[in-house]
């Protein structure tokens, strides 16, 4: 009988295997983006090969050819990029419709640097109905996070505890 014995502060999982991909392309889920971040996902995306083109410029080429695997390795780079989390949810879901209208009115100068980094990053973002649960580390405080995250259409709601 083999034992395995494992320690975490924080356990996401996902049940099922890709049904886009072949479910023997190594794995669904959970994925690690780069050393303190895994992401689970429910959805699909309809531009997975221009994802995997623009992230691969910055080292986020997939092992696995699973959009999972892509929303974790962009949100480690993003991360890495070294942008506020605020930001990293922007570029991947960003604002858009009256939300953004109503943010033009209200905050300026915020509904300017959003839309500038939508630009920036748009062939990275996911495209369809989707949603993300992220385990998150800051290395340097060491604080947890649990993270939800949706398309802004709102496609696939979801709830998590």
């Amino acid at each position: 009988m083999v034992v395995f014995k494992y320690g975490a502060h924080i356990w996401i999982g996902h049940q099922r295997f890709p049904t886009v991909f072949s479910p023997y392309s190594g794995g669904s889920h959970p994925f690690y983006g780069r050393v303190h971040e895994a992401l689970i996902h429910n959805g699909d995306f309809a531009n997975y090969v221009a994802m995997v083109r623009f992230w691969d410029q910055f080292g986020g080429a997939p092992q696995f050819r699973t959009d999972t695997e892509m929303a974790a390795k962009a949100y480690a780079i993003l991360k890495q990029m070294g942008y506020p989390q605020s930001h990293i949810f922007e570029a991947i879901a960003p604002t858009t419709g009256i939300d953004m209208q109503r943010l033009r009115k209200s905050r300026r100068e915020l509904a300017a640097d959003l839309e500038n980094l939508q630009k920036t990053h748009i062939a990275g973002s996911p495209d369809g109905p989707w949603f993300f649960i992220i385990g998150d580390q800051d290395p340097a405080t060491r604080n947890l996070k649990v993270i939800g995250l949706t398309d802004t259409s709102v496609l696939r709601p979801s709830i998590f505890v």
